[in-house]
């Protein structure tokens, strides 16, 4: 029979060792929101020019009244492609003349239609007011800056 210090030191160490792997899940799931959420703010990102996050009110009027072209990317928060995909579009739009934005496209129906948005991520690519081109599912950085030149 195993001596009860014995166990209880060992049971100690398991229920230690399992709230440590709780504890750095939790630090890494709230690290991940805040970057992809950029800590609560609209902007996502630091920088003169940024993606920020649009309702469909603000992308239809970045659309409309824009002299520059406009880039949206449309994503769902449930979708691992769009949450993959997005640094690497917030990292173009740092180093692109254009307006960015990310717009949610369960919060955006209406939009997401309109634009025949039929899956995520999608990009659109509006100049003048019309949409020009539009680029489906998951694209690396240099697939993004290709469509946006």
């Amino acid at each position: 029979m195993a001596n009860p210090c014995q166990t209880w030191c060992g049971l100690t160490l398991v229920a230690s060792l399992v709230i440590g792997l709780v504890v750095l899940l939790a630090i890494y799931l709230i690290v991940r929101k805040l970057a992809c959420s950029g800590g609560g703010g609209s902007t996502l990102s630091l920088g003169s020019n940024t993606a920020k996050q649009m309702s469909e009110k603000d992308a239809l009027a970045s659309i409309r009244h824009s002299p520059s072209p406009v880039v949206l990317m449309v994503y769902a928060d449930w979708c691992g492609h769009c949450t993959a995909m997005k640094p690497d579009f917030i990292a173009v739009s740092q180093s692109k003349k254009a307006v960015f934005g990310l717009v949610n496209g369960d919060q955006a129906k209406t939009f997401a239609k309109d634009n025949d948005v039929t899956g995520y991520p999608c990009i659109l690519k509006f100049k003048n007011g019309k949409l020009e081109d539009k680029m489906m599912g998951r694209r690396s950085k240099e697939d993004i800056q290709r469509f946006i030149e």
